[in-house]
């Protein structure tokens, strides 16, 4: 999305189902994996609202 001004994208940010499934919604495995999801999602937004020109 940096170099590039796409119509569409399909991002998939599966660490979250993936920890889940491994170590239990209450675990720190996957509150670890919702924070840096967060990030990332942080990361894609910004790409989107500053596209390239």
């Amino acid at each position: 999305m940096r170099d590039q001004n796409p119509d569409a994208a399909f991002v998939y940010l599966g660490e979250i189902d993936v920890a889940e499934h491994s170590y239990g919604a209450a675990s720190r495995q996957y509150l670890d994996a919702v924070g840096r999801v967060d990030t990332l999602i942080g990361q894609v937004l910004t790409a989107v609202k500053n596209p390239p020109t």
